[in-house]
């Protein structure tokens, strides 16, 4: 339960591209509220990429799974779930303070066990 952001495990140095932040299953459903959110208080977000299956260059390939309207494959439910905060090196300390606590007020609003 919670939210889950970028892992970073053993001796490994992270360097991610985005900053993702993934919610339980249970609020996927709240992410553009959340996001749209989030963006009121002066913080961009941008959704999770679609599933490459579901792009319109693809759509015509044959799709491995059960029926997706009942059961999504692991992508969309990922895809559906997730959303990506602002990277950049020319963040100061104060802007990544600005934006976590801005993410975290907005997710004890929306679902208190998130924040």
């Amino acid at each position: 339960a919670g939210i889950r952001i970028n892992p970073c495990r053993g001796t490994v140095t992270c360097a991610p591209w985005l900053a993702c932040v993934w919610l339980p299953e249970e609020h996927a459903s709240k992410r553009d509220a959340i996001c749209k959110d989030i963006e009121t208080s002066g913080v961009e977000t941008r959704p999770f990429f679609y599933p490459v299956h579901t792009m319109p260059p693809y759509t015509s390939f044959r799709m491995v799974s059960s029926d997706t309207a009942k059961h999504p494959t692991v992508s969309e439910a990922v895809a559906a779930s997730g959303f990506n905060l602002p990277t950049s090196a020319h963040l100061s300390n104060e802007d990544v303070e600005f934006i976590c606590q801005t993410v975290k007020a907005v997710l004890q609003q929306h679902c208190t066990e998130c924040g």
